[in-house]
Order: C-alpha cells, then sequence, then structure tokens
C-alpha cells in the first residue's frame, strides 16, 4: 500500500497528500479547503445555509425557534433527542443539491433527453421545498 500511495504522489504530485489536495492545482492553492472549492464552483452562496445545518454539531449562538428541531415550539424549548421538526429546509436543501449533481452527470451527455430530464428534476425540487412547506405550516396550527 505504500509503494502505491508513493506512485501516486510521485505521479499527482505532493499535494494529493492533503484534503482536497486532488483540488489544489486547479483552484491555485496547496491546500485548498472546502470553502476555496464551494467558491471555484460558485456554490459558495449555500455556505450560511450549510452552517445552518451544522449548529448543533458545531455550536454557535442562535436564538429560540431558529433551530432545527424547534421551529413550531410556542415557547423556548431545548430540543432533547430526535426530532423531525424544522425540515424544511434540510429536505429542500438536499432535494437542491441531489438535483446540481445529477444534472451535472446529465449534462456531460448533451442531448434533448438530458435538458428535459434537468428540467423535470428542477421542477420536482422547487415542488418538494413548496409541498414541504405547506405540510410543515399545516402540522403548526
Amino acid at each position: 500500500m505504500e509503494k502505491r500511495c508513493k506512485s501516486h504522489v510521485d505521479h499527482l504530485g505532493k499535494d494529493i497528500r492533503n484534503d482536497f489536495g486532488w483540488a489544489s492545482e486547479v483552484i491555485g492553492k496547496k491546500s485548498p479547503s472546502l470553502l476555496d472549492l464551494e467558491e471555484a464552483v460558485g456554490l459558495d452562496h449555500w455556505r450560511p445555509r450549510f452552517k445552518w445545518a451544522s449548529q448543533h454539531t458545531h455550536g454557535g449562538h442562535r436564538p429560540f425557534g431558529s433551530m432545527l428541531a424547534t421551529t413550531e415550539a410556542p415557547s423556548p424549548v431545548f430540543a432533547i433527542g430526535q426530532s423531525n421538526s424544522g425540515m424544511v429546509d434540510p429536505l429542500h436543501m438536499t432535494a437542491i443539491s441531489l438535483t446540481h449533481v445529477t444534472c451535472s452527470l446529465l449534462i456531460s451527455r448533451p442531448g434533448i433527453d438530458s435538458a428535459v430530464h434537468s428540467k423535470v428534476l428542477i421542477g420536482l425540487s422547487d415542488d418538494l421545498g413548496k409541498a414541504a412547506m405547506k405540510v410543515e405550516h399545516f402540522k403548526a396550527r
């Protein structure tokens, strides 16, 4: 394994040993970060949503009512255990991310079919977000 690893490093360069090192040449940084990759492909505008989705794992202050598991609570509460509350944005962001990836794969073989499939996926992703919002507002009543 060490021999194969050295062979790959010799072939691809030392930067391949770093996290996201596979992108260092394109990004122009020895050790690019996830944020560098997001900026390079024009998806850094999703960073606030990513941070929000990680709020329970990576601490920081958030006002009550903005935490994912407490959106329907009428007064301040601490979420203890699992909850399906506040899942509209995570659900919609997952749909958007999967749509981005799938459409990128589809356009690798350009044609009318891949264009139509991409358009349908984008529409479904939008519809999913709207439907999830309706369900959560109905649940909160």
